[in-house]
């Protein structure tokens, strides 16, 4: 069984999907005072590691200082006040992008597959030319078990499923 939690965000971007194992009770943090320009969700649960799921503000010239700014939330202020959480999402962004690339506490789940097979975005593209820009970032000490990227039909991004151990 599993148990879906949705974040929304105002307006008409879709929200931050994380599907969790039931078991692990997972629970909403409602004094999460961290937000990326399209929301966030912060849940815990006694079992398992924290998670942070999040949508950016694309890089478009009219969201360009906000597209910056949640990306130096991730990397600045998530990844070092939750150092132990999976920070997860729509990043609208590569791991190259601005501050991204000077994450060294977590890893890319994606990383884990070959090169051709990461992308996320566009559907409607194959996925050997999408860009990789929805990530599952584990702390580094985490081993990778299993990853794939999936085309679920309902949104012009994948789905990424991964297993893995902490």
């Amino acid at each position: 069984m599993s148990k879906i939690v949705l974040g929304t965000a105002d307006g008409a971007i879709g929200p931050v999907t994380v599907i969790t194992r039931k078991s692990l009770n997972y629970q909403m943090d409602d004094n999460f005072t961290y937000s990326t320009t399209f929301g966030t969700l912060h849940i815990k649960s006694k079992h398992a590691p924290e998670i942070i799921a999040l949508h950016t503000a694309p890089p478009l010239a009219m969201l360009k200082n906000e597209w910056q700014n949640d990306l130096q939330l991730i990397s600045e202020k998530l990844i070092k006040k939750y150092p132990d959480a999976i920070i997860l999402g729509d990043f609208n962004a590569t791991m190259r992008h601005s501050s991204l690339s000077t994450i060294k506490t977590h890893k890319d789940v994606l990383n884990a597959l070959p090169f051709w097979k990461r992308g996320t975005w566009h559907t409607k593209m194959p996925c050997f030319i999408r860009s990789s820009i929805d990530h599952i970032l584990i702390p580094s000490d985490s081993k990778v078990k299993n990853v794939s990227v999936m085309d679920l039909g309902e949104s012009d991004h994948c789905a990424i499923y991964v297993e893995y151990s902490y």
